[in-house]
């Protein structure tokens, strides 16, 4: 779940970036190699994303838990990243 607070909001630039993410994941919500979106939904305070559960986590906190790695493990992704992109 992705919990953004409103008042790091309030300007329209970030809602409309927010608002564009929305839009780009639900046109491609039924590509296997993109998490799922599940719902959007927001209260007084926090707009909430609702996402599949990746048990091992996503690209974003691996890179961050694993920052250098060697060209031999790089070019793994990047070949199963171009072969789903050309499906």
């Amino acid at each position: 779940m992705k919990v953004i607070p409103k008042l790091s909001i309030k300007q329209k630039d970030v809602r409309a970036k927010i608002e564009k993410e929305v839009r780009i994941l639900k046109r491609v919500n039924s590509h296997d190699g993109v998490i799922k979106l599940f719902e959007v939904f927001e209260d007084r305070n926090y707009v909430y994303l609702v996402f599949e559960l990746l048990e091992r986590g996503d690209l974003v906190n691996f890179f961050r838990e694993n920052t250098l790695l060697e060209e031999p493990e790089l070019k793994k992704f990047f070949r199963k990243i171009g072969r789903r992109a050309s499906e």
